[in-house]
């Protein structure tokens, strides 16, 4: 198993993580009763966890994959500007992400988790063709292609890599 990869991130987010996770909005504190502790049995989530330029709303290292909840805040054109930026870093460093609205989250949390799962069973078995038919959720930049942005990682010097 390769070592546990820390990314770096930027100065003061952790001040302004603390405050987003003692501030969080319901629909995350909604999400964050199933993930917490070790969801599937295995895997450990963070909540607001700082990486590079921003804060993950939730993040699993073992998945190298970020969870975002997006309120109606998202729809601007400013906002979705700043989600593709956002999207586009995580997914250099070998990140994918997973978006879900509120109003999923929140109404049919069954099948977000029931997408969260799939997305464990992906990255377990490496068979990506669930995401590659549907590709609403994860990755809106690579169109679907986890498996490209897995090949994507970060050295012990914080330099960005290709793995094989």
């Amino acid at each position: 198993m390769p070592r546990r990869i820390i990314l770096p991130y930027a100065p003061g987010l952790k001040e302004r993580a603390l405050e987003l996770r003692n501030n969080c909005t319901r629909t995350e504190y909604f999400l964050w009763q199933y993930l917490k502790g070790t969801f599937n049995s295995h895997y450990d989530f963070h909540r607001q966890k700082p990486l590079l330029y921003w804060i993950a709303d939730f993040y699993c290292v073992e998945l190298r994959l970020v969870i975002e909840i997006d309120g109606t805040i998202h729809n601007t054109t400013e906002q979705r500007e700043k989600d593709y930026f956002k999207e586009e870093g995580l997914n250099e460093v070998g990140l994918n992400v997973l978006r879900f609205t509120n109003h999923d989250t929140l109404y049919h949390t069954k099948d977000v988790l029931a997408i969260i799962k799939q997305y464990i069973r992906c990255f377990e078995t490496k068979d990506w063709e669930y995401f590659k038919e549907d590709g609403r959720y994860l990755n809106r930049l690579t169109r679907a292609l986890p498996e490209r942005v897995l090949r994507v990682g970060i050295n012990e010097d914080g330099v960005v890599i290709r793995l094989r």
